[in-house]
């Protein structure tokens, strides 16, 4: 059929086809109310937006200039860098990963044991902070995340525990909204005291946290004179709602909350 409008709008359907014939976007803007010349200004100046990268995801994440006097000593170490979209000047003999292949290799052989680790997690990645302060096997550690992220390293924290256990916070500079954080690796503290425990949790990714813990606190205790069996580890370590339901678990997989109950069943278990 043809059905013709007073503004000679012509819609054309054949009885055998069940599809509109296509009109140019002046014509379908035109035959709405508004007046001719309106309508065409409109059509002239419409925007068709697409599905394409967002101006955050087709800008490069953050650059590596700057952190240079941070890094005095790296030149010549072996580095890797973790998620940096920059070139590699500043450490041009560095191996890079993005952080997916990062965490997977961490999961199934463990964090890479390097000199010097690099890990950019600006500007929506800082979830993984502590973990990876808990987990990585690099002697220096320098970590990019935003700006505002830094008070996740306050003293007053109440992870700062498993912040602190494995690495000390050495130096730190800010570019913009972004801050390059620089950790030194700490060696095992003094037996019977909880960052001893962490630290041995930490040195063990790719152990369930249940086992490590364990073997942790038989541990401790031999370092005190006690034969603690893996029964009376087991246990203890089931008194807790942590340790009960999810000693089956990767301390990777933990989210934030459940990692800062861990602290204070740790230190429950060393008390007994």
């Amino acid at each position: 059929f043809v059905f013709r409008s007073k503004n000679a709008f012509v819609l054309e359907k054949n009885k055998k086809h069940s599809s509109p014939a296509r009109l140019p976007l002046s014509q379908l803007l035109a035959s709405g109310r508004r007046s001719g010349p309106a309508a065409e200004r409109i059509a002239n100046t419409a925007t068709i937006y697409t599905h394409g990268q967002s101006a955050e995801e087709s800008a490069p994440l953050s650059t590596l200039a700057g952190v240079r006097d941070l890094t005095r000593n790296w030149q010549g170490r072996e580095t890797i860098l973790v998620q940096e979209s920059q070139t590699q000047e500043t450490w041009p003999q560095a191996k890079k990963m993005d952080l997916a292949a990062y965490l997977a290799l961490s999961r199934q052989e463990g964090p890479p044991r390097v000199q010097n680790l690099a890990i950019q997690l600006y500007p929506h990645f800082a979830p993984y902070l502590i973990r990876i302060l808990l987990t990585a096997r690099a002697e220096s550690l320098l970590i990019g995340i935003h700006q505002s992220e830094r008070k996740t390293l306050a003293a007053d924290n109440s992870l700062h525990q498993l912040i602190t256990c494995r690495y000390r916070l050495v130096d730190q500079t800010t570019q913009q909204d972004l801050t390059w954080i620089l950790f030194e690796q700490r060696p095992m503290p003094s037996a019977n005291n909880p960052l001893s425990l962490l630290h041995y949790i930490g040195d063990h990714p790719q152990a369930r946290l249940g086992n490590a813990w364990r073997e942790g606190l038989i541990s401790q205790s031999k370092h005190q004179g006690i034969n603690l069996t893996k029964n009376q580890a087991r246990k203890l370590i089931r008194q807790g709602i942590l340790g009960s339901l999810y000693g089956n678990h990767f301390p990777n997989e933990l989210p934030l909350h459940l990692l800062d109950e861990l602290v204070a069943e740790i230190e429950a278990t060393m008390q007994v």
